[in-house]
């Protein structure tokens, strides 16, 4: 059974994001230390503002100020550059997402020749699952496993996939 596989865009589309919300979380840790550093700053620079040396700190509590405002600001250029690439991601998801198989076979009819070449017979259809081989799903459904590959000629049955449509012959009640 063949199991489905990221396309490497798709991968590599999730890496940046990731690396992008890494550096939105390394900024949001910094401006929340740079925050820190300047309440502290600043009950240092209240504590001594009578004192002339202290000119000096303020200027550095003023720089550090400036330095916050730039971090919340790429904070938030971040933050949209994030649901930027979120939209691309899902856009590239929605439109690289594979197309589900055709469900119209219902009970005696099909659109598919290989099967309306078949002998009369009632017709169902089952939904590979996970672990499921066309020998168990045959033996499920009590049917003879060369009946099922007739009535799937284009299945491989090295190659299932989940979700995958099969279908399960019956014996005509007519």
């Amino acid at each position: 059974m063949e199991v489905h596989k990221k396309d490497p865009k798709s991968y590599l589309l999730n890496l940046i994001l990731l690396i992008a919300l890494i550096f939105s979380i390394l900024s949001l840790y910094l401006s929340v230390r740079t925050s820190d550093q300047i309440n502290e700053l600043d009950s240092v620079v209240s504590e001594y503002s009578s004192n002339a040396s202290n000119h000096d700190l303020e200027e550095l509590v003023f720089a550090l100020k400036q330095d916050y405002k730039k971090i919340e600001q790429l904070n938030l250029e971040q933050s949209k550059e994030i649901e930027r690439l979120a939209k691309i991601i899902q856009n590239f998801e929605i439109t690289n997402r594979p197309k589900p198989p055709n469900k119209s076979v219902e009970r005696g009819h099909s659109n598919s020749n290989s099967v309306s070449n078949l002998p009369k017979t009632h017709q169902r259809t089952y939904n590979v699952q996970a672990g499921d081989t066309l020998s168990k799903i045959a033996s499920m459904h009590r049917v003879p496993l060369s009946r099922l590959l007739q009535s799937n000629p284009s299945i491989d049955p090295r190659r299932l996939q989940i979700e995958q449509i099969v279908v399960i012959p019956t014996e005509s009640s007519d």
